[in-house]
């Protein structure tokens, strides 16, 4: 009698990128239920601050997760590991986690900060700080992931931020130096606020003549420059005025700076657009014979020509946007 003897392949199975899970306390409030994996913990709609933290990565015996957390008048707290709860009297500010062991060697473990003041912040990674210092503002919501060394990832912007300067004091913004020179002016103060949450000493230097030499053409303000190590870019805006709004909207929560905004549908004007709050839009306008500082944008050189004080007729006359891109 012959045997056959069927010869299986041997199945394989791709590695998969391990599970972290991980879970918040916001103050007043109990813990929120677990999620994992990039999905948010906390609040994004609420102002309770989080107070507390833990993190726990998939099978432990191939490596641990440390995270610690910061406070303004406490500074930073112990590291824990693994499912350990942070404590605090004070709401968390900022937020390190690194990786040890096996899993530190094959991936990059990356988590970002919702805050009440600036929304969303950058991604960080392997225990760099995320979230603020200055004691302004504090974190509501957190976000952790695993991915495998060597991916890109789109940091969205800076992870960090030193609110310890008031961007919006009336020192930071300042008047064009001649007609002409509205985007220019606007897009020095845009810098002036990005060096301010960068915690540069120097931003004052940041200013509408040293920016000039790197930023201005014939032409007017060029599309792409940069400017003591931040890219500025630019683009274009099309569309219904609706559409406008929500893109200026969403390009501003991404960018605490502010973002300059150019009208060319009547005649030539721009301005730095520092934040929506509240239901309003708010921006500083260089332009000679409005008020200085942050104003409501229905008060700005736009509106007035616009002839309108909604915020979407006044946006639907916007055509293009400078923006701070690293």
């Amino acid at each position: 009698m012959i045997l056959f003897i069927a010869a299986f392949p041997m199945a394989t199975y791709a590695a998969k990128t391990p599970n972290v899970s991980y879970s918040v306390s916001l103050n007043g409030s109990s813990w929120k239920s677990t999620v994992k994996n990039g999905k948010t913990s906390g609040s994004t709609k609420s102002n309770k601050g989080l107070k507390a933290i833990k993190i726990t990565l998939q099978n432990k015996k191939q490596s641990q997760i440390k995270y610690r957390v910061y406070n303004e008048d406490t500074g930073w707290q112990s590291w824990k590991t693994s499912g350990e709860a942070t404590s605090t009297t004070k709401s968390v500010d900022s937020v390190q986690v690194k990786l040890t062991g096996k899993y530190a060697k094959k991936y990059d473990v990356y988590y970002r900060v919702h805050t009440s003041a600036y929304g969303w912040l950058g991604w960080a990674k392997n225990g760099k700080q995320a979230g603020t210092s200055g004691g302004s503002t504090n974190m509501a919501a957190l976000q952790v992931k695993l991915v495998k060394k060597g991916s890109k990832v789109a940091t969205g912007g800076s992870a960090y931020l030193d609110t310890s300067a008031d961007i919006n004091d009336s020192s930071v913004f300042f008047k064009q130096s001649m007609g002409g020179t509205c985007t220019l002016a606007s897009a020095a103060m845009m810098l002036r606020r990005k060096a301010m949450l960068n915690g540069s000493s120097s931003w004052k230097t940041v200013t509408e003549g040293n920016v000039r030499g790197r930023a201005w053409t014939y032409a007017g303000l060029s599309w792409t420059f940069s400017y003591a190590g931040m890219n500025v870019k630019h683009i274009s805006l099309s569309g219904t005025a609706a559409a406008k709004t929500s893109k200026i909207r969403t390009y501003l929560a991404a960018h605490p700076e502010g973002i300059v905004i150019y009208d060319t549908k009547h005649s030539p004007h721009a301005v730095l657009l520092t934040d929506y709050t509240d239901g309003k839009f708010y921006c500083a306008d260089p332009a000679n014979g409005i008020a200085s500082g942050r104003i409501p944008l229905d008060q700005s050189l736009i509106a007035k020509r616009t002839g309108s004080s909604n915020h979407v007729t006044i946006l639907g006359s916007i055509t293009a946007i400078w923006y701070v891109s690293n």
